[in-house]
């Protein structure tokens, strides 16, 4: 008798050990898959912060970009398509007519109807070149905001800069980024009162990581 009863105490006593290793287990599991979300969603929803680093840090793209340029007389547009290499500098498009080759201490000019050709000191045109991400990303940050479109799914980042131009038409800008492509839109430049002068279009933004040598080949 004594032995069935400390067999049934055991039994007892291991059915209140698997009951607590059950409820345990049940308590555990909540925790476990909250950390895994935010593990995953750490993985596949990027951070602002590494969002601008891959958008500064672009070494090859291509985009058709238009330039609206505003004043008190009226605006203006230039349409181009800009061609970004990190490793060969930046080449712009202005229609059939001019292509301008930047590099770091001068401007190739080439008129390819006249077929001229000539270079110019690089301080001499600084305003083109805005639209790369890596002269953008040169001037001074004063914030990051998040916007979402308000009729879709579409989500941005406002970059806004301090323009370090000497130019009182060209003070601040605003760079808008996608974030789930991780690329520009648009960029809009204010003068020091706070007027829009310029507007700048990106439409067809491609980045690439073939070599871009060719586009840069100027004989």
């Amino acid at each position: 008798m004594k032995l069935l009863e400390r067999l049934k105490v055991k039994n007892k006593e291991n059915k209140n050990l698997k009951k607590k290793i059950f409820i345990t287990i049940l308590m555990t599991i909540p925790f476990i898959s909250m950390m895994l979300v935010i593990s995953f969603r750490h993985v596949a929803i990027p951070t602002n912060e590494e969002i601008l680093e891959d958008v500064k840090n672009m070494k090859n793209y291509e985009s058709i970009v238009e330039y609206k340029i505003m004043n008190d007389r009226g605006s203006y547009t230039d349409k181009t398509k800009v061609i970004f290499s990190e490793k060969y500098g930046t080449r712009i498009d202005f229609g059939e007519e001019i292509t301008k080759i930047y590099k770091d201490d001068y401007i190739k000019m080439i008129y390819n109807k006249k077929k001229e050709k000539y270079e110019v000191n690089r301080e001499l045109d600084k305003f083109y070149t805005l639209a790369t991400m890596r002269e953008i990303f040169n001037n001074p940050i004063i914030s990051v905001e998040e916007g979402k479109d308000e009729w879709g799914d579409l989500e941005y980042l406002k970059v806004n800069f301090e323009l370090i131009f000497n130019n009182n038409h060209l003070d601040k800008a605003t760079l808008y980024i996608n974030k789930f492509k991780k690329e520009p839109m648009l960029i809009k430049i204010y003068d020091n009162e706070g007027k829009e002068r310029v507007k700048i279009e990106y439409r067809e933004f491609l980045k690439t990581n073939k070599d871009l040598e060719e586009y840069f080949k100027i004989d």
